[in-house]
């Protein structure tokens, strides 16, 4: 299992392999931080993401480390390298054609669209 939001493995170490962390501190932090610094306007937005908040990055593997081969691990690296230099664009809510916040939007995105190459979907 792969949950969400913070570090999950001690709820379940033999199930969870690892989660998706969304640094919901430093998000915050950063969002006060421009606040004070009177950046924020009336329409103001900014996206977090892997590269520029942590947004995405994955727990430690745990107990469940020798589930991840050294070939998963590669693919993995690959993958990450290829969001933070934006050579994979994610989805989410608002971006992406077709977004993914309807349910079963997802399911309509070709992986080779945003980026994905063969090599990396082949699990």
């Amino acid at each position: 299992m792969i949950a969400s939001y913070f570090d999950q493995h001690s709820l379940g170490p033999k199930v969870v392999l690892t989660s998706v962390l969304y640094n919901l501190n430093g998000v915050a932090e950063d969002i006060i931080k421009t606040f004070t610094d009177g950046q924020v306007t009336e329409r103001w937005y900014k996206e977090y993401d892997l590269k520029n908040g942590g947004v995405g990055k994955l727990a430690p593997f745990g107990e469940l480390s020798s589930a991840v081969t050294t070939e998963d691990q590669a693919t993995l690296d690959t993958i990450t390298k290829a969001v933070e230099n934006g050579d994979i664009k994610v989805p989410d809510a608002v971006t992406g054609d077709p977004t993914i916040g309807k349910p079963g939007a997802a399911e309509k995105i070709d992986p080779e669209s945003i980026g994905c190459t063969a090599d990396m979907q082949k699990k």
